[in-house]
């Protein structure tokens, strides 16, 4: 059975003060400037990606987003404007999030704009873009601009008579979602791990060999080829 000094201690921490400040802070400036630079790194080609030229045309997008339950803004229209306009949408609302400026309101609009554009070419994403979305959705509810924010740089307001009666709730909410992300990863991390070990290359050794012989992971041959 569970003690009440480990009760009094999981109550105790979800409702006294906000855990994890710094590092959902860190979280949030890293998540908008690497979504920020992949965008504009692809800028030149994100016709080719993400919009009327993309190889997952837009019909064929359209009927697999309405198949899998997975409604996206760029389903409103095929054209190239609408398309640029949710693309630059996305490195503005990027460029915010990092900067912590209105940072509830701009991670919903960046929760959505992310989300569409993964949804609009699924065939480019990968494992890191879906685990992305998942702890962004966390962070939504959590405070993630106590330090190296544009509230930080201002510094703190008087709390309203509004503000201090959720004040309570939004600790609590912040500390389920702080734990919450930290659950993701490690359910993540643990289950692939799970898996890779039933497999004989793993097991013997000699995974890693072939796994660093791939183009994706041999972006520096010499150095890999001392670590195989």
């Amino acid at each position: 059975m569970i003690g009440s000094s480990t009760v009094t201690a999981v109550t105790t921490f979800f409702t006294t003060r906000r855990h994890g400040q710094a590092v959902l802070s860190a979280v949030r400036v890293g998540y908008g400037l690497t979504t920020a630079l992949m965008l504009l790194v692809n800028l030149p080609v994100r016709s080719r990606l993400w919009g009327t030229q993309a190889a997952y045309d837009w019909e064929a997008f359209v009927a697999g987003s309405l198949q899998a339950g997975q409604p996206s803004l760029y389903a409103l229209s095929s054209s190239a404007v609408w398309a640029d306009i949710l693309y630059f949408g996305t490195v503005v609302a990027a460029i915010l999030f990092a900067l912590g400026w209105h940072t509830r309101v701009v991670a919903v609009v960046f929760f959505v704009l992310l989300w569409s554009l993964h949804v609009r070419n699924p065939v480019v994403t990968n494992g890191g873009d879906n685990i992305m979305r998942i702890v962004l959705l966390y962070m939504i509810i959590a405070r993630t601009d106590t330090f190296w924010s544009w509230r930080a740089y201002r510094g703190q307001r008087p709390p309203g008579r509004l503000r201090q009666a959720v004040e309570p709730y939004a600790i609590v909410a912040n500390n389920v979602a702080l734990v919450a992300c930290v659950v993701q990863v490690c359910v993540l991390y643990v289950t692939s791990g799970l898996f890779k070990v039933q497999g004989r290359m793993w097991q013997e050794g000699t995974a890693l060999y072939y796994v660093m012989r791939t183009a994706d992971y041999n972006t520096w041959p010499e150095l890999t080829r001392l670590i195989y």
